[in-house]
């Protein structure tokens, strides 16, 4: 087991179902860095939290998910889904939230409605895992799509045409998801494609470009 983990006993013990297979712990304080690559470039997040959580790793692939059939025919049942997710605990308040990252350095309006599939399946996957821990609900979700600097400005961003949503709209409504609306928080690359954020349990700060 995880030395330092104080989730519950519950879940500290469930967490070994899923250790190596799926997901990571992950402490505050703990910096890491998820990516992705494509002919666009590079989009890398680094995230520092401060409340312990639980890291997957590209939840859009199988990965050593083929040795844990009760979560293999959910991933069957999903065909569009995000890269990574983070469970993210409050141990004041006992609660959990969930955070949801696509890496794409250029969404434009077509691409933003397959991005709004990727969530849907992307929550649906989370609530297989969290099904494994007892995470009954989440306090909050969040959702984090990252684009450049160089995409013509905010307004632009703001004009993505289509039934569900504009791209910078503060709240979302998943079909996945439908108890609550999920907070929209959309991260800025600089010009290398990169971005640091931390995420505490009131959400997410972008931390300043270093000088």
């Amino acid at each position: 087991m995880e030395p330092d983990m104080k989730f519950s006993p519950e879940i500290d013990s469930l967490f070994q179902i899923l250790n190596r297979n799926v997901c990571e712990y992950v402490e505050p304080g703990t910096s890491f860095t998820i990516e992705e690559t494509a002919e666009t470039g590079k989009a890398e997040i680094t995230i520092l939290p401060e409340c312990p959580c639980l890291l997957v790793r590209c939840l859009d692939e199988k990965g050593n998910i083929r040795s844990l059939p009760f979560l293999n025919q959910t991933w069957k049942q999903v065909t569009q889904c995000a890269d990574h997710l983070l469970f993210l605990f409050d141990s004041e308040a006992k609660t959990w939230s969930l955070h949801i990252f696509e890496l794409k350095r250029s969404p434009d309006s077509k691409k933003w409605e397959h991005i709004l599939r990727q969530f849907n399946g992307a929550v649906i996957r989370s609530y297989a895992i969290a099904g494994v821990l007892r995470i009954l609900e989440f306090a909050h979700v969040h959702l984090h799509c990252c684009y450049r600097r160089d995409m013509g400005g905010i307004a632009k961003l703001r004009q993505f045409p289509g039934k569900s949503s504009n791209f910078m709209r503060e709240e979302i409504k998943l079909s996945s998801y439908p108890k609550l609306t999920s907070k929209n928080v959309p991260i800025q690359l600089d010009d290398a494609g990169h971005a640091e954020i931390k995420l505490d349990k009131r959400g997410c700060t972008t931390i300043p470009r270093r000088t």
